[in-house]
């Protein structure tokens, strides 16, 4: 109990309307559309801003979440986004030994301006502005993994395969 599957704009949860925004979901959802990829949504009656708290509500393991985080390429001066395994950090020291960027965590309000989403919902893909990507190659032990739908109760079903190519994410080693 606790999670529903629905795909409509107007969202009953556990037949109470939704507490949080709206407005986040929506913009993933639009670029789903868009893309013509039909995201299987998955909410929760209560947010899972943690991997940890996600894995729970969907009864599987904690590295079968991918979790989006974005970062200050401060190399490039672009954004960087990294999918990463649900149990794993990001090894700053590790990205700038196999790429040779030196990055840092991006704050709040600037990964809200720069994706549309808020942390704890960042979607892996659909972001206001386009941001280079990686994703960890842990996540291809799975044969599917579930990432934000740009909300903090929001979840998509998804191949690895598949969410690399929407997401346009170079697969790294981060262990």
């Amino acid at each position: 109990m606790g999670a529903q599957k629905n795909r409509s704009k107007c969202r009953l949860v556990e037949g109470k309307l939704r507490s949080c925004d709206n407005t986040h979901m929506e913009q993933f959802e639009e670029y789903c559309k868009k893309i013509e990829f039909e995201a299987e949504i998955t909410e929760f009656k209560n947010p899972t801003r943690t991997a940890e708290e996600a894995a729970e509500a969907l009864k599987c393991e904690v590295n079968q979440i991918g979790k989006s985080i974005v970062f200050n390429n401060l190399t490039t001066g672009k954004p960087l986004l990294i999918i990463v395994a649900g149990g794993l950090t990001v090894d700053e020291k590790k990205i700038e030994e196999v790429k040779g960027w030196k990055i840092e965590k991006m704050s709040a309000s600037d990964v809200e301006k720069k994706t549309g989403y808020v942390i704890g919902g960042v979607a892996p893909f659909g972001h206001k502005e386009k941001i280079q990507s990686l994703i960890d190659q842990t996540l291809y032990n799975y044969q599917f993994v579930y990432a934000s739908a740009g909300n903090v109760n929001a979840v998509f079903k998804v191949r690895v395969g598949k969410l690399a190519q929407l997401a346009e994410a170079e697969i790294i080693d981060l262990r």
